[in-house]
């Protein structure tokens, strides 16, 4: 579940599908920017908000028929303690 509600997570992978870039054989780049769990200060935490996110990515990346070449991201820390991960999804 995202911190949106997977709703919002599923409404940005839509948009996103209309900008993907035909199949042409090169690798292509979409970029995310999604926002995970409250950090608890002295925790180590399993992530379920930006993995439940992620997932619906790539799972429309998948249902649409494109390959998965890479995903990378950076993350850092909000004011309101929750995690913000910059994403890029590598697809062909």
């Amino acid at each position: 579940m995202s911190l949106f509600g997977d709703s919002k997570a599923k409404s940005i992978s839509k948009d996103a599908q209309k900008k993907y870039h035909p199949m042409d054989g090169k690798v292509h780049v979409a970029m995310f920017r999604t926002y995970g769990k409250t950090v608890l200060a002295s925790a180590t935490q399993f992530d379920d908000k930006y993995s439940s996110q992620l997932d619906i990515i790539l799972d429309d990346l998948y249902a649409n028929g494109y390959e998965l070449v890479d995903v990378k991201f950076d993350s850092y820390l909000t004011d309101k303690d929750a995690v913000c991960y910059n994403t890029m999804v590598m697809y062909r």
